[in-house]
C-alpha cells in the first residue's frame, strides 16, 4: 500500500466511525464536509515534499481533483474561494517559517551549551596542565641552579693593619736611638737660636 492509500484508509476508518456514531445522514452535513476537506488537504500538504512513486503521484493528483470539487461545493463563489486559498497558503507559510525559526533557535542553544561545556572542560584541563608544567619547570630550574652554582669557600679573615711607623721601645732599639738623636739635634738648634737672639739683644742695648 502506498502512502496516499494509507492516508485515505485512515480517513475512511474515521468516516466509518463517525457514521456509526452519528448516523448515515452525517454525510450531507456541512461541518462533516469541512472536516473531510481539511483531512484531505492535510494529506496533500504532508506528501508535497515527499519523493513519490508514479502510482502515488497518480493517487495524489486524483485526491487534489476531489479537494477542488469539494471546495467548489462548500464555496461556490470563485472570488471567495480564491481568498480562502490565499489565506490558507499564507497560514501554511507562516507556520512553516515559525517552525523553522524555533528549530534554528533550539539548534543554536544546543550548540552554545555544547560549546560552553567543551570550552570550560578545555580551560580546566589547560589550567591544570599549565600548573603542572610550571611546577616541573620551577623544579628543573632549581635543580640546574644547584648543579651549576660552584661550592663557595668562606672568605678569608681580614689581615691586621700593620703600622707604617714602628713604635719605639725595648723591642725596637734602633727606633729608640734614632728618636733620641733627633731630639738632641732639635734641642741644640733651639739653644743656638736662643744664644743668637741673646747676643743680638745685648748688641742693641750697647748701642
Amino acid at each position: 500500500m502506498n502512502r496516499i492509500d494509507a492516508a485515505m484508509a485512515d480517513w475512511q476508518g474515521r468516516e466509518k466511525r463517525y457514521k456509526q456514531r452519528y448516523g448515515p445522514k452525517l454525510v450531507n452535513d456541512r461541518a462533516f464536509a469541512k472536516v473531510k476537506l481539511k483531512a484531505w488537504k492535510r494529506t496533500l500538504r504532508e506528501t508535497r515534499v515527499m519523493k513519490l512513486t508514479n502510482e502515488e503521484k497518480d493517487d495524489r493528483n486524483i485526491l487534489k481533483s476531489q479537494v477542488r470539487d469539494l471546495e467548489t461545493q462548500l464555496t461556490p463563489n470563485p472570488v471567495l474561494r480564491f481568498i480562502k486559498r490565499v489565506a490558507e497558503r499564507t497560514q501554511e507559510v507562516a507556520v512553516a517559517a515559525w517552525g523553522l525559526a524555533v528549530r534554528t533557535v533550539e539548534n543554536r542553544r544546543n550548540k552554545s551549551a555544547f560549546g560552553e561545556d567543551v570550552l570550560n572542560t578545555t580551560q580546566v584541563d589547560y589550567a591544570q596542565n599549565q600548573g603542572n608544567a610550571n611546577t616541573r619547570t620551577q623544579a628543573n630550574t632549581a635543580t640546574q641552579t644547584q648543579e651549576q652554582t660552584p661550592m663557595q669557600l668562606p672568605a678569608p679573615a681580614p689581615a691586621q693593619h700593620q703600622r707604617s711607623t714602628p713604635i719605639p721601645g725595648p723591642d725596637n732599639p734602633q727606633v729608640s736611638f734614632s728618636n733620641n738623636h733627633q731630639n738632641r739635634l732639635a734641642l741644640k738648634k733651639i739653644h743656638r737660636q736662643r744664644t743668637v737672639q741673646a747676643v743680638s739683644a745685648s748688641k742693641k742695648q750697647s748701642l
